[in-house]
């Protein structure tokens, strides 16, 4: 049996018009041991991606109206298999919207709502790292980290405030 740990930084909602260093400075000081980031939208300007010397697997928000981002998409690392979708709607039900958009998976990445959630329905890992920048309705600002091994999937919210 493998020891194998894959650290995934994941950043949602991030809002930002432009690149102004800060999402710069979130990469270099949160991911900077992580294996891969993904953002799960709302980016709004993906050109704060330009000065990131990184891989950032991302997927189109909302707020992302001239994006060529997909809407969703599906990762497979060590044999997990991870949906990540933005989300759209009211925040009620959100969990059991997205569900119905991914066929077999172990987790859903997820943004949307600015509330950090890591919990697991029905066998399935729901994690939205809440909003690093733009907390709206959460009391603080935050990101996460996915922990994946061959036997398990786990989440961590950080704040960041």
């Amino acid at each position: 049996m493998s020891n194998r740990v894959i650290t995934i930084g994941v950043v949602s909602d991030t809002h930002l018009d432009r690149d102004d260093g800060s999402f710069l400075k979130l990469i270099e000081r949160f991911f900077r041991d992580c294996h891969l980031i993904i953002h799960c939208g709302d980016i709004t300007n993906e050109d704060i991606f330009l000065s990131v010397k990184r891989d950032i697997v991302a997927v189109r928000g909302n707020m992302d109206l001239n994006s060529n981002l997909p809407i969703k998409k599906e990762l497979n690392i060590l044999n997990k298999k991870i949906g990540i979708i933005h989300g759209y709607g009211s925040p009620t039900g959100i969990r059991e919207r997205i569900r119905k958009v991914f066929d077999e998976v172990d987790c859903i990445l997820y943004g949307h709502t600015h509330n950090p959630f890591c919990d697991y329905e029905k066998g399935v890992l729901f994690f939205n790292p809440g909003s690093a920048f733009d907390k709206r309705w959460a009391p603080k600002r935050t990101i996460g980290y996915l922990i994946v091994t061959e036997d398990k999937i786990d989440g961590k919210i950080v704040e960041i405030d």
